[in-house]
């Protein structure tokens, strides 16, 4: 399992109290340590950047042509940076938001999104 560094920010802004935040540092360094958390390059954040400019335009896509327009596209630049590093490093995004997830799959050839009752099913 790899840890997204976006989905450890998204946490930590949450309003949380002092021993959950001590509990994600200790994530953080475990995954940094093993390789396994995943941090958005400058390439991930200027493709993402274009990907939120062709959602509020409405923009052809790479797999499904024109596109309805998103006007919350800019609000959603996390889920797009997670979106773009999973599928950059081979990986799918494990969610309870699929369907924001689902919007970047025409623009992201790629991009897996499983719904995380589905993954942490019993």
């Amino acid at each position: 399992m790899y840890l997204s560094s976006v989905v450890l920010y998204e946490l930590i802004a949450a309003n949380i109290d002092e021993s959950t935040l001590q509990r994600y540092s200790s994530w953080k360094k475990a995954f940094a340590d093993s390789g396994w958390l995943l941090t958005p390059s400058a390439t991930d954040w200027f493709e993402c950047s274009k990907l939120v400019r062709n959602m509020l335009r409405g923009s052809r896509s790479g797999t499904t042509g024109n596109v309805r327009k998103i006007t919350s596209a800019q609000q959603q630049q996390n889920d797009a940076l997670i979106a773009r590093t999973a599928a950059r490093h081979d990986c799918f995004v494990v969610t309870n938001n699929v369907r924001d997830f689902e919007k970047f799959q025409p623009y992201m050839g790629g991009l897996i999104v499983i719904p995380a009752d589905y993954y942490f099913a019993p």
